[in-house]
């Protein structure tokens, strides 16, 4: 079996895990340029060190209301084939080494269509971490 590792954050009361490899940097909330005639969940734009990178609110890419920004909260930069993308997250939690085979998969259908953004479950003692699929919340 695989052991990946993942990079885990809370949004609301949830927790959710990326692929580590797909995280580049976190950084600390900045100032947003808004960007009009974009989904309600993209905040706008900002500089990274010339780079200019969207922001995604990412308790509204979940459904979940939006909160004014605190120090605690911060920004996820993530990188793909199209460049990069930053998520507004709540709190950011730890690395996590995890196997594949410790990851329950969707089996249900209907949960599945419904929830393209999770790829699957991991359990802790405390609470359930949801994986995300990359490329799923990275579009817009």
């Amino acid at each position: 079996m695989e052991k990946r590792k993942y990079f885990t954050f809370k949004v609301d009361t949830e927790h959710y895990a990326l692929p580590i490899d797909t995280v580049d940097q976190i950084i600390g909330i900045q100032d947003i340029t808004l960007i009009p005639n974009q989904p309600h969940y993209i905040k706008g734009v900002i500089n990274l060190r010339g780079l200019i990178v969207p922001i995604v609110d990412f308790r509204l890419r979940l459904g979940i209301e939006s909160l004014d920004y605190t120090d605690r909260m911060s920004i996820v930069v993530t990188e793909n084939e199209d460049g990069f993308i930053g998520f507004v997250v709540d709190e950011v939690s730890e690395v996590l080494d995890i196997e594949d085979k410790d990851i329950s998969k969707q089996s249900d259908k209907k949960i599945k269509k419904e929830n393209a953004l999770i790829d699957g479950f991991y359990k802790t003692e405390k609470f359930i971490i949801k994986i995300l699929n990359y490329n799923q919340i990275s579009q817009h």
